[in-house]
């Protein structure tokens, strides 16, 4: 027995696909001859390689501005100090011959600066609670409940232990911990002696306020506030939406009091693609492809109130759900289109969905050329991606029976879940929330769901 590039064992049979979440592993026959005839691919990264990670998320949490300003003026101050305590104390003495009152007038020169200094740290220090967040809010149609996962970057003001709480309900579920990313280079520690009080919620987190910034990751289960995020989008009730099979039908209505950016519409028909029962499952061109066919359509803007004639979006080849994700999972090495968040918290929504590495050949073709031949057995366009955090955003079983998956991007002012420190609201809240709303189409609950 031996290994194959992607490390599938001969002996292995295609029952270890769907344990071992392998789409594209062979039958021990077929990968037998698939070796015998050397038509294993040697190169499969000829578009890159790329990793989704919390990286992504630094456009949206990071305070690099606010830093660099501070840091900025420290140095300019720090040069004022020194310009004045010595070249300027220096040179105003030696014309007015004092030169005895070198020392008394540098120590003035430092208390001024010291209180100057002290003064000015004051007035920058931060004095509201500022929020900055990226939050996923997940709502199937027809529920009470809504689903967040949340990665926030709190900006305490003062000093002190302080207690965060993400629930108010005794309905909601709730947990809140801290966050950090792995891609922080070097954590700075403070020489802290204070304890922290022993954790007994998960819905509650005390942390140590040393006017600087804390991260926190959090997820709610809960009612949203129906004012806000209690109604997210739904069905028209005069023309509801459902499919009969080669068209999607009904009225899409945005129920939200702010606009949703960067639209896009999903339509998981419940077709098979591939059948297991027709023997193509196992052919090098079709294995690994998604088994569910369906459409990805993108809309842009979509304002509070308004509507979607689902009728009048044209069913496209170039719309196809495998061609739209195979085109995001190539476009994100480039970094073309929408911002990086947009297009990475995509594709880790669908990340099941994406197209595995093209690891074998098709077998020469005997009617072909040479050349014909060559250019049938070329690399096809691929990159490969790493999944390093939010595994858990992938819609999974939604991706595979009959949906319509609607994801759309919100700059928030205020969150969907309960967010309290030390029994107070935050003062300033920013950040973007992806709101991802799901309507099953299986024909018995659609009438149901709006």
């Amino acid at each position: 027995q031996s290994d194959s590039p992607t490390g599938v064992r001969l002996g292995l049979t295609e029952a270890w696909g769907p344990i071992l979440a392998r789409r594209d592993l062979p039958s021990a026959p077929l990968f037998r001859t698939i070796s015998m005839e050397k038509r294993f691919r040697q190169q499969l990264l000829n578009r890159g390689y790329g990793s989704l990670s919390e990286r992504m998320l630094f456009s949206t949490l990071g305070r690099s501005t606010s830093v660099s300003g501070r840091l900025l003026l420290a140095a300019v101050f720090s040069a004022a100090y020194l310009l004045v305590g010595g070249l300027v104390l220096w040179r105003v003495l030696r014309r007015r011959q004092r030169m005895g009152l070198v020392w008394p007038a540098f120590g003035a020169t430092a208390v001024v600066f010291a209180i100057a200094a002290w003064l000015l740290g004051t007035a920058l220090m931060p004095s509201l609670l500022h929020v900055k967040h990226f939050t996923v809010l997940d709502h199937v149609a027809g529920t009470d409940d809504h689903q967040v996962q949340a990665w926030l970057d709190l900006q305490l003001p003062g000093t002190g232990n302080r207690e965060l709480i993400v629930r108010n309900d005794a309905t909601d579920t709730a947990r809140i911990a801290p966050w950090s990313s792995r891609w922080t280079r070097t954590p700075i520690s403070f020489g802290d002696v204070r304890r922290l009080p022993p954790r007994t919620r998960d819905d509650a987190m005390h942390v140590i306020a040393r006017n600087a910034n804390t991260r926190a990751h959090v997820r709610w289960r809960g009612t949203a506030d129906p004012e806000q995020w209690g109604r997210l989008l739904s069905s028209a009730p005069d023309d509801p939406i459902h499919a009969d099979g080669t068209t999607l039908h009904g009225t899409l209505v945005n129920r939200l009091p702010i606009a949703l950016t960067d639209v896009s519409l999903l339509w998981i028909t419940g077709d098979a693609r591939v059948r297991p029962d027709d023997g193509l499952w196992q052919s090098p061109d079709n294995a690994g492809h998604p088994l569910v066919r369906g459409q990805w359509w993108r809309l842009g803007r979509l304002q509070p109130g308004a509507t979607v004639n689902l009728a009048a979006i044209k069913v496209s080849a170039k719309a196809d759900l495998l061609f739209s994700v195979h085109d995001l999972q190539l476009s994100w090495n480039k970094k073309l289109g929408r911002e990086p968040l947009h297009d990475g918290a995509a594709l880790l929504s669908v990340f099941s969905l994406l197209t595995p590495p093209p690891w074998a050949m098709p077998p020469i073709d005997p009617t072909l050329s040479q050349r014909e031949n060559s250019a049938l057995h070329a690399m096809p366009q691929w990159a490969f991606l790493s999944r390093n955090f939010a595994h858990d955003l992938d819609l999974g079983p939604w991706l595979a029976s009959p949906a319509l998956i609607v994801l759309g991007w919100a700059d928030a002012e205020t969150l969907p879940f309960p967010l309290l420190v030390d029994a107070e609201a935050p003062d300033v809240i920013e950040g973007e929330v992806l709101v991802r709303w799901i309507l099953p189409l299986d024909g018995d609950t659609v009438g149901e769901t709006n």
